[in-house]
């Protein structure tokens, strides 16, 4: 996707002091083929285990933004990524989600 491009959906993974889990995760998404453009926005929700950072040295072969806030909940996180969205200024069309409130997740190409 070359930066005038809209991506075809954008998946949003919001996450809180899962440092290990989430970069397990997003390498795993990295992984998924899709022949449209898409992006991943990942919200990391106050955490204070080196989240962020580890996240922005990953490579993906697709565009993706690590963005961090104050801790303000899954809510507000979920909020965040869908504010931060590329679809030509509309809404998405389709936004999948993984969030690490409590539980494990990994998205695993067929």
């Amino acid at each position: 996707m070359t930066e005038t491009q809209n991506p075809s959906f954008t998946m949003i993974v919001s996450t809180f002091q899962r440092r290990d889990m989430v970069c397990e995760t997003v390498q795993t998404i990295g992984r998924i083929r899709y022949d449209g453009p898409f992006e991943l926005v990942v919200i990391v929700d106050g955490s204070d285990d080196g989240t962020a950072e580890a996240l922005e040295k990953l490579t993906l072969p697709f565009p993706y933004r690590v963005m961090w806030q104050p801790n303000g909940g899954l809510g507000h996180a979920r909020n965040s990524g869908a504010a931060l969205v590329r679809l030509g200024g509309q809404r998405p069309a389709l936004a999948l989600e993984c969030h690490f409130d409590g539980c494990e997740c990994l998205c695993v190409p067929p």
